[in-house]
């Protein structure tokens, strides 16, 4: 009876060390893992020795199988599952890899502000990329395309970072685009003294113009380099125009400072006077009045006033409007019968008679009296 005592009592410790063992061993070969790499280290809680790890599915290289705590490397992609066996049971744990490599092509240089790229596909890993501007410019058409196309690429060096994304991993390339492409010019701004020029920028492909002006209009193709416009309202009004090309602007302005001026004298026969009338100018014009005889004009550089002293015949008068850049004439030929009379040079005469050369009284007629004498 004793040694059968004994005995029970023995089978009682071990299931109490068992059970002990058992119940504080929940997954003892360590949690799932998620990793960035290739390797990384399996721990499992110590049991009853002996114990070894084992591959179950994937790939990987075990460096120590029978130490609870052992590095693995040649992890396969995605799932590797390793377990963990000893005197009281077994238990896997699950080491998902999930490096990524990112490849963002090689460099390029190109010759427009956009190019087409061309990284690694993504899917072929069961990632996720993303395109992003490091330095430079572009805008993309699809960040998210591998192959998408980048506009607005900056002249000189463009960095482009390709980036691709799997669970808690990430991996990253950058390539650099070099553009050389024409940058636009509207071409100078223009002062103009007629309501139509032509606009000249530099010669681009794909360039085109945009009117800015509601009160001018294109009188060619807009596509046009040097396309002519029609600016209207000439009293100072400012005009732009937009050179688009390569997804950059320039802007010229044309300003039409064309003046008029409008000789309003009335036309009739006169003797010695007229009275001159010419169209009022404005702020930042000058007028004045020309005439191409003799005639006195009494206030040359006011648009109404009065001549005199005219010489007979035809006496143009010519009223002028400038502006320090645009000039304009405009004339009137006003008819003088203006009789000058002229008796001729004294004279002695022998006897009583003396021939008389009075000027020529055309087209009146003149006539003879004697002031003194007989």
């Amino acid at each position: 009876m004793k040694k059968k005592s004994t005995f029970l009592k023995f089978l009682l410790f071990v299931g109490i060390l068992l059970t002990i063992n058992f119940v504080g061993r929940a997954q003892f070969a360590g949690p799932d893992q998620e990793v960035c790499a290739n390797s990384t280290t399996l721990t499992a809680t110590p049991g009853v020795p002996p114990g070894n790890w084992t591959l179950i599915s994937g790939s990987g290289t075990i460096a120590n199988p029978t130490s609870t705590t052992t590095s693995v490397t040649g992890l396969g992609l995605d799932n590797n599952i390793f377990r963990w066996t000893d005197q009281q049971g077994s238990d896997s744990v699950i080491i998902t890899n999930n490096s990524v490599t990112a490849d963002a092509g090689a460099d390029m240089s190109v010759s427009t502000n956009f190019a087409t790229l061309n990284a690694n596909i993504p899917s072929a890993q069961g990632a996720s990329g993303m395109w992003t501007n490091v330095n430079g410019g572009g805008t993309f058409a699809n960040p998210t395309l591998y192959n998408t196309v980048v506009n607005y690429l900056k002249n000189g060096s463009n960095t482009l970072r390709w980036t691709l994304t799997k669970g808690i991993c990430s991996a990253s390339d950058d390539i650099v685009v070099t553009a050389t492409y024409p940058v636009p010019d509207a071409g100078t701004d223009q002062i103009v003294c007629t309501d139509t020029t032509y606009l000249n920028a530099t010669p681009i492909a794909g360039g085109y113009w945009e009117n800015l002006s509601l009160t001018a209009v294109f009188l060619d193709d807009n596509t046009l380099f040097n396309a002519r416009v029609f600016v209207l309202d000439p009293l100072y009004n400012t005009h732009e125009f937009v050179w688009h090309a390569n997804g950059l602007t320039d802007t010229v302005a044309i300003t039409n400072k064309e003046v008029i001026a409008t000789n309003t004298t009335e036309v009739f026969p006169v003797c010695d006077f007229v009275s001159l009338s010419g169209n009022q100018t404005i702020s930042g014009e000058y007028g004045f009045w020309l005439v191409n005889t003799t005639a006195v004009i009494q206030d040359p550089t006011n648009y109404l006033t009065t001549a005199f002293n005219l010489e007979p015949g035809i006496n143009r008068f010519y009223w002028t409007i400038d502006n320090g850049f645009c000039s304009d004439i405009d004339s009137v030929d006003v008819p003088s019968n203006k009789i000058i009379a002229d008796a001729g040079p004294d004279g002695e005469s022998c006897d009583n008679t003396f021939n008389l050369t009075g000027s020529d009284p055309a087209p009146g007629m003149g006539m003879w009296t004697i002031v003194f004498g007989g």
